[in-house]
C-alpha cells in the first residue's frame, strides 16, 4: 500500500484508546459529493515516528489486516499519513469492548449471563478459525497466530456485532509484525498459554488457550497466571482442598502443578481429596501433579526455593501451591525472613507466568479477632477468606474475596461447604450480617434485600 498524506480526507473527532505504541481515534471519512462515513483510525504514537522498528511492525500490522475479510474481523482498508504520523483507516465498531461489558463504571464486577458469553465465544472461535487457515495468493498457509486475543481486543456494536481486533502482535509466515526487537515476552500475561510466557514458539493452540481464558474472564474471572493468591481461614475451613482443586484443574488441561506440603503428610492429603471425589492418583501418576513433602527441620529455606524453581524451569509448573505458610514459618528464624525470601520467590514465580497459590492458617476457629503467625496479604495479589460461623445451632462456613489486585471481583460473602461430591460454592448469605465475626445476626427477609 502506497502512503498517501491523508489530512484532508480524515477529520479526527475524538481518542478512543491509547496505548504505549497507538492510539485509536473516531474520524469521519470524507470522499466525493458530500459523501462521509464515520471510521476509526489507528495513529502511531508521535514519539515513535523515528523508530523505525515501530514503523516496520505498524505497517506490518496494517498489511496482513488488509488481507481478512471476515465478519468477524475488524477490516483495515487505508493506510498512510496523517501529520507525519502513520495510521490505518478501519471499521468503527459503535458500542464497546468486552472488558468494559463486564467491569462497567463500579469496582464491582458483573459477570455476562452465559448464553451471551458463550456467543461471544464462539463468534471469536469463527474468527480464529478463518485467520488461521487463511493462505495467501499461492495456496500457502500464512500461519498467523493473533498473540493477543483477550476481552479489550473483543468489540461488541450495539447492533450486536461481535469483532476481534488488534492484530498489532500477531505471528504470520508472511511477514510477522516482529515484537521480540522490543524485548520481552509481548501480549497480556493472564491470557497467555504456558508456551507463549515462557517465550516459546507458539501456534493457533495458544489462540484458542487465549479464547478459554477470555470466556473464564467474561463469566466472571479466576485466578490468573503471573499472580499469588493467598487462601487463609481457620483449620479445616477448606483452603488446602480448594487449591488442590486448581491443581487438578491445571492438570486435566495437560499441564504440571506443583504441590509443596508443610502440615500433612502426603497420605492424608490424598485421602482427604478422594473423600471428596478428588481423584488425584492418576495425575500424580502421569506426572501432571507433583506432591513434595516439605519437613522444615530437613529442607532449608534455600533448598526450597531451588526446589520451586526446578518445578517451574525444568517440569514446566504453572501451578504452584505452598501449604502452609505456617509451615513454611517454621523453616525461618524469624517473620522477617519468611517475608523477605516469599517476596523474591513471588516475583520470580510471577514473570514465569505461574499461578502461586499459598495457605495461611488462622490461630484459632472462630472469633472477630482471628490472626494468622505471618502476614502475607499485602504481599498476594488477590485473597481469600474462609470463615465458620455459628447460624441454627449449626457450624457454617463461608468465603470471601476479600482483595484482588488485577481488578474488579466480586464482593458477596458465599456459602461454603465441602461433601463427598466436592467443593460447592452456594449463594450469597444476604439474610445475615456479621457473618466474618463468626456469630451472624440474622436479618429479616425486608432487611436482605437492601443493598
Amino acid at each position: 500500500m502506497a502512503a498517501v498524506n491523508a489530512a484532508e480526507r480524515y477529520r479526527l473527532v475524538r481518542t478512543v484508546a491509547s496505548g504505549g505504541m497507538a492510539q485509536v481515534m473516531e474520524a469521519v471519512a470524507f470522499g466525493h459529493g458530500g459523501f462521509e462515513r464515520r471510521v476509526a483510525i489507528k495513529r502511531l504514537l508521535p514519539q515513535h515516528a523515528r523508530d523505525g522498528e515501530r514503523r516496520r511492525m505498524f505497517f506490518e500490522e496494517a498489511r496482513l489486516g488488509s488481507r481478512m475479510h471476515h465478519g468477524g474481523i475488524v477490516p483495515i482498508f487505508d493506510y498512510g499519513l496523517i501529520d507525519g504520523s502513520e495510521f490505518m483507516a478501519m471499521e468503527y465498531v459503535d458500542g464497546l469492548d468486552a472488558l468494559r461489558a463486564v467491569s462497567g463504571p463500579t469496582p464491582d464486577i458483573a459477570p455476562m449471563p452465559e448464553g451471551i458469553a458463550l456467543h461471544v465465544t464462539a463468534e471469536i472461535a469463527h474468527a480464529l478459525a478463518y485467520i488461521h487457515d487463511l493462505r495467501d495468493d499461492e495456496n500457502r498457509a500464512l500461519a498467523i497466530v493473533h498473540r493477543d486475543v483477550s476481552p479489550p481486543n473483543i468489540l461488541l456494536s450495539w447492533n450486536g456485532d461481535v469483532k476481534l481486533s488488534d492484530f498489532g502482535i500477531a505471528l504470520s509466515r508472511a511477514g510477522a509484525p516482529g515484537s521480540e526487537a522490543l524485548g520481552g515476552v509481548q501480549g497480556k500475561l493472564h491470557y497467555m498459554a504456558p508456551e507463549q510466557a515462557r517465550g516459546e514458539p507458539v501456534s493457533a493452540a495458544a489462540d484458542l488457550y487465549a479464547l478459554g481464558a477470555t470466556l473464564d474472564a467474561l463469566l466472571g474471572g479466576g485466578i490468573e497466571r503471573g499472580t499469588s493468591t493467598l487462601f487463609v481461614g481457620a483449620p479445616g475451613t477448606g483452603k488446602s482442598s480448594v487449591a488442590m482443586q486448581f491443581a487438578i484443574a491445571a492438570a486435566d488441561r495437560g499441564e504440571h502443578a506443583a504441590a509443596f506440603i508443610f502440615d500433612e503428610s502426603i497420605n492424608t492429603l490424598r485421602t482427604r481429596c478422594s473423600g471428596m471425589g478428588m481423584n488425584l492418583k492418576p495425575h500424580v501418576e502421569s506426572g501432571h501433579i507433583t506432591l513434595r513433602q516439605v519437613d522444615p527441620a530437613e529442607l532449608s529455606p534455600g533448598e526450597l526455593v531451588h526446589e520451586v524453581r526446578h518445578a517451574v524451569l525444568q517440569k514446566k509448573a504453572t501451578v504452584v501451591i505452598i501449604d502452609s505458610l505456617n509451615g513454611y514459618l517454621n523453616a525461618m528464624p524469624n517473620e522477617q525472613f519468611l517475608i523477605v525470601q516469599l517476596h523474591e520467590l513471588l516475583t520470580f514465580l510471577g514473570q514465569a507466568g505461574v499461578a502461586t497459590l499459598l495457605i495461611g492458617a488462622h490461630h484459632g476457629l472462630i472469633g472477630a479477632q482471628m490472626q494468622t503467625p505471618v502476614d502475607a496479604s499485602y504481599l498476594a495479589d488477590a485473597v481469600v477468606l474462609l470463615r465458620y460461623f455459628e447460624a441454627d445451632g449449626m457450624v457454617r462456613q463461608a468465603i470471601s474475596v476479600m482483595k484482588k489486585r488485577g481488578g474488579a471481583h466480586e464482593r458477596s460473602i458465599r456459602d461454603f461447604t465441602l461433601s463427598e461430591t466436592g467443593i460447592h460454592v452456594g449463594p450469597p448469605l444476604r439474610q445475615f450480617r456479621g457473618i466474618l465475626t463468626g456469630v451472624p445476626i440474622a436479618l429479616d427477609e425486608r432487611d436482605s434485600r437492601k443493598p
